[in-house]
């Protein structure tokens, strides 16, 4: 996994360059796309988000999950996804939920490198 805390005496998510990325998120090196989902992450009130796996990893589209529902959105605009908006991606193309947190340290684990 291209995201670790191990050897951090921070216990913060860094990226490692080193490892072949696995998910299209882990693809994206522009730190105003992850901006944009924590910006919809907050303005959602949700506790998570969870990316999509398919797709080249240039604009990943995701999801933030809230305690009443889940939000979709594309990951070019950072605008509600379509027409449901409010319909989850399938299970299986999703990643591991992410909190707030994690998606800041994604922001620094790219201004860092």
């Amino acid at each position: 996994m291209p995201f670790t805390r191990a050897g951090n005496p921070a216990n913060r998510l860094v990226m490692d360059y080193r490892t072949t990325f696995m998910h299209p998120h882990e693809r994206i090196t522009d730190p105003n796309y992850f901006r944009g989902v924590l910006g919809n992450l907050v303005a959602n009130n949700g506790h998570a988000v969870r990316y999509g796996l398919t797709g080249e990893g240039f604009f990943a589209n995701y999801q933030i999950e809230r305690e009443d529902r889940v939000l979709r959105f594309d990951g070019r605009t950072h605008k509600p996804f379509h027409d449901r908006p409010f319909e989850s991606f399938e299970a299986e193309n999703l990643s591991e939920p992410y909190s707030r947190n994690d998606v800041q340290e994604m922001i620094a684990a790219r201004l860092t490198r």
